[in-house]
């Protein structure tokens, strides 16, 4: 039986961000839990906005959002991807979504 797949969102606005966001992919995934992480994730060439929606909804199980100073500064680029997230919490067969922040170690 293969471990679900958590999506990782981050920004690269702040390198601190992007390094923790990397760190949690390494931790979760020194407990054999697989993750898709930007960049890393997305092929070569490909799209971006594309890949991450494909990567949400076809791939992942669950999405875990890092926000931030930098991220909620971010002007939204991508609401298909925003727009994913909530169908990944909505689709049948999923756990039902649920919020649950936590504060930053």
């Amino acid at each position: 039986m293969s471990q679900p797949k958590v999506f990782i969102s981050h920004t690269t606005q702040d390198p601190r961000d992007y390094a923790r966001a990397h760190e949690i992919a390494a931790e979760l995934q020194e407990l054999s839990v697989e993750v898709w992480i930007a960049p890393e994730s997305i092929p070569p060439g490909t799209e971006w906005e594309e890949q991450i929606v494909r990567g949400l909804l076809d791939q992942c199980k669950y999405f875990l959002v890092l926000l931030t100073p930098a991220s909620t500064r971010k002007k939204l680029k991508s609401p298909a991807v925003i727009r994913s997230a909530f169908a990944l919490g909505e689709s049948p067969g999923r756990p039902h979504s649920e919020w649950r922040p936590r504060p930053r170690r």
